[in-house]
């Protein structure tokens, strides 16, 4: 009985020691692949956005193009009512050839001395200001119709006939396609060996399954809250140390189209740090 207690005795403590020894290859283990490879989950998808607005003002009377949809640079998005803009042009054109007629009469005659020099002055200033006004208007005639400035998806499209909009207001957005970056917040512990042209890798939260690989683009100068409106700050003494987050800018190198990409989306960004930047 005695032999069968120091056995099953040394069992355990050989258990023991085996479990120990596990839990700490596992903490090193972590501790390594966390300095070699830092991550975040603070981490969202970024997309160039581009707010559309009017360069003029008034009802609009068409639209071409629905929200969500998937537009090409120079596609006609909607059109405003073209006809006071056509009246406003038709009038600068009367006005600019008035200008041009009184030039023809009177500048031969400033010629022959019967007209003072002056009035030639005055007549070529109206000209030019004719001429503005009619350039103008032509501008503002063919900025009736709105064209997509880039190609991208339509976003936030709430537009209508019949809305009267105002010049310079943003009506809608549209979010280009071609190029994706995400934000990743990492710790400031994390920062030591991230460096600007290392790769890594994103996991976008929708698909799981998928890997995008990434590159570090840029690191921020600051972090995120000193550039926010009103910047933490302690004046009172009751001061607690928190860690900072420090935006890192990772471009995506394989967007898939089977896998599409939606600007604010959570991900997860891994940096290696094995792979040394090269200069």
């Amino acid at each position: 009985m005695p032999e069968k207690h120091t056995v099953s005795k040394k069992i355990t403590w050989l258990s023991l020691g085996i479990v120990l020894i596990l839990i700490l290859a596992g903490i090193f283990w972590y501790l390594h692949h966390e300095k070699q490879y830092p991550s975040t989950d603070d981490t969202y998808v970024q997309a160039h956005i581009v707010n559309i607005a009017s360069q003029v003002s008034g009802p609009i009377t068409q639209i071409f193009v629905n929200n969500h949809q998937l537009v090409r640079q120079g596609q006609p998005l909607f059109r405003i009512d073209v006809r006071p803009y056509q009246y406003a042009l038709a009038q600068a054109d009367a006005k600019l050839k008035l200008a041009h007629e009184q030039g023809q009469r009177t500048f031969p005659l400033i010629t022959s001395g019967k007209v003072a020099p002056a009035e030639g002055d005055k007549i070529r200033a109206k000209i030019e200001s004719a001429t503005a006004a009619f350039q103008q208007a032509q501008y503002d005639l063919n900025h009736t119709t709105v064209f997509a400035p880039v190609n991208g998806k339509l976003a936030n499209f709430k537009v209508r006939v019949g809305d009267t909009v105002s010049k310079g207001i943003n009506l809608f957005a549209i979010v280009e396609q071609n190029h994706f970056w995400v934000n990743a917040n990492f710790k400031e512990t994390q920062l030591k060996r991230i460096k600007v042209g290392q790769p890594a890798r994103i996991k976008v939260d929708m698909y799981p399954n998928f890997t995008f690989k990434g590159r570090v683009q840029s690191i921020s100068p600051g972090s995120g809250t000193i550039f926010s409106l009103l910047p933490p700050e302690n004046a009172t003494g009751n001061w607690v140390k928190v860690t900072q987050r420090i935006p890192v800018k990772i471009t995506i190198l394989n967007p898939n189209p089977l896998y599409p990409l939606k600007a604010g989306s959570s991900a997860k960004a891994i940096v290696d740090t094995k792979n040394q930047a090269k200069n």
